[in-house]
Parts: structure tokens; C-alpha cells; sequence
């Protein structure tokens, strides 16, 4: 990634000194290119041992949550699914959940089987490894029925 940056920034550079533009414009820009560059090459790390991070994500009609500890995750709801097929799983959590760097959940709560707290599971289960599912009604009943249990 950071080498395709650099390529595009070497190009965009290259191409602008032919241009006329202000010299405060080529600063602005130059200054704008920089700092996207520091932005792309931070690196995400899990918080300290005895710390932890929350964070909550606007999913629609809801919110889920991810707690993240030095060794583990926690994703509580995964928001709705939408008669379209549009649903938060894929659209909002994973990339989330991808951008920081996780690759497992070790557990899943999720609250009840209303559409809007779990509509986004099934894609979330695709894409990522998830240990454990916590859920708020008994195993066989609502959203628990359409998912045979972990191993």
C-alpha cells in the first residue's frame, strides 16, 4: 500500500510543476499529500494489558459495540438487515473490524433476535472467525434456531 502512495504522490508531483498554480497552493497541497501519508502508514495496536477500548458504531436503527482488550474482542449486536439485502455485518462492522487489524471475535453478543441487534450476523460469521456467541434467548428459539451451535 505505502509504495502505491508513494508512486501517486511522486506522479501527482510531478505532474503539478508543470502547471501554473500559486506557490501557496503547491505548499497546501504538497502539506495535504504528507500528512494523508502519515495518516495511511499508523499502524492500529490493542490497548495495554488491564486496559481496554470501546467503540461504538452507528449502525442505522441501533449501535453496535466493539470492546477490545490487549488478548480480546467482544462485538455486541451487529445491527440491522434490510428487505434490499443491505445489511451492517458487511457494511459497517467487518470493515471496522478489518481496519483495525482484528481477524477473530472471541465472542458475539448479541441481545435479542430482533432484526435491527443481529441482521448483520450472518455476514459477520462469514467474514471473520467468530469463537463464541452469547445470545439473549435460548439455543433453538428465534435467531438462535437458523445456526447450529459452536464447537
Amino acid at each position: 500500500m505505502v509504495p502505491v502512495f508513494a508512486a501517486l504522490v511522486l506522479l501527482g508531483l510531478w505532474r503539478f510543476r508543470r502547471m501554473a498554480v500559486h506557490p501557496l497552493w503547491r505548499l497546501s497541497s504538497l502539506t495535504l499529500v504528507l500528512m494523508s501519508g502519515v495518516l495511511l502508514a499508523q499502524r492500529v495496536v490493542a490497548p495495554q494489558a488491564s486496559h481496554f477500548r470501546i467503540t461504538v458504531l452507528d449502525v442505522g436503527q441501533g449501535l453496535s459495540a466493539v470492546v477490545r482488550t490487549a488478548r480480546h474482542v467482544l462485538v455486541f449486536d451487529t445491527g440491522p438487515k434490510y428487505p434490499s439485502g443491505f445489511n451492517t455485518g458487511s457494511a459497517v462492522l467487518l470493515p471496522y473490524l478489518q481496519s483495525q487489524g482484528i481477524r477473530k471475535v472471541d465472542r458475539l453478543v448479541l441481545s435479542h433476535s430482533d432484526i435491527d441487534h443481529v441482521g448483520g450476523t450472518q455476514d459477520l460469521l462469514r467474514g471473520i472467525r467468530v469463537m463464541d456467541i452469547l445470545a439473549g434467548e435460548p439455543p433453538g428459539t428465534g435467531w438462535c434456531r437458523s445456526f447450529p451451535p459452536l464447537q
